[in-house]
């Protein structure tokens, strides 16, 4: 018999069906340093992406700053979980860069047409990269969007939360950690956040930082009665005692 699916792996799944990535991303290769030398950087080829009718990701190479012709058949397709995973997502060079262009040009379908596609085709793919563990992308994406006046809705504050219960309980704190801390970066502090981070970094037996994140919670909220207990709780571990 076939092993069930856990939490994390269905999380994932789910969360990477939805995704219809759109406009620029980078892959790794080599870039010239200031001795002439060359480096690896994780950025370094530009690439253009869109979502093909069927659902399939497809990118391919620019030329003069655009992707290129589809009569070129320079275009390749992409698994989803390997697009996530090699492309480094690129919203604001897209918008700055392409997007006047493309909005002009009938031929380049399925590419972000103004600010606000542009914004929707990249925002599902900040749950998507928190769940396999690439927070520097996530931030990337939400980076833009706060330069752009859109920040962290409450619809999107809600499924980060849901996504990080979802990813403590299938055995994944790390990856809920990076959740949480995006959501503290982007939306700021309370106490509730406080405490789902003091829950996770007890999973990970990191029983002084969770002592200091909890005690913070209970400092902003004396009322706050679960991170109370959940202290007084904690406290009771002979490495905190005293």
């Amino acid at each position: 018999m076939e092993p069930s699916e856990n939490t994390t792996e269905a999380l994932v799944r789910q969360l990477t069906g939805s995704i219809r990535p759109a406009g620029f991303f980078s892959s790794a290769g080599n870039k010239n340093t200031q001795n002439g030398a060359a480096a690896a950087s994780p950025r370094a080829i530009l690439w253009a992406a869109r979502t093909l009718d069927g659902g399939a990701v497809e990118v391919t190479p620019l030329f003069n700053g655009l992707p290129a012709d589809p009569a070129l058949k320079l275009a390749k397709r992409v698994e989803r979980m390997r697009f996530l995973a090699q492309y480094w997502p690129e919203p604001a060079l897209y918008q700055r860069d392409a997007m006047p262009t493309v909005a002009l040009q009938g031929a380049a379908t399925g590419y972000p047409q103004n600010k606000a596609e542009n914004m929707r085709a990249y925002l599902p793919l900040i749950p998507a990269y928190l769940a396999t563990g690439q927070r520097p992308k996530a931030e990337t994406v939400v980076e833009y969007l706060v330069q752009n006046g859109a920040g962290l809705n409450e619809k999107l504050r809600m499924l980060l939360n849901k996504v990080a219960v979802s990813l403590r309980k299938g055995g994944e704190p790390q990856n809920a950690l990076d959740c949480y801390m995006v959501l503290r970066k982007f939306h700021g502090e309370d106490e509730h956040l406080d405490f789902n981070i003091a829950r996770t970094l007890f999973d990970m037996k990191r029983y002084k930082e969770c002592q200091a994140v909890l005690q913070k919670a209970v400092s902003t909220n004396p009322g706050f009665r679960p991170a109370a207990v959940f202290l007084q709780k904690l406290e009771r571990i002979p490495a905190l005692r005293g």
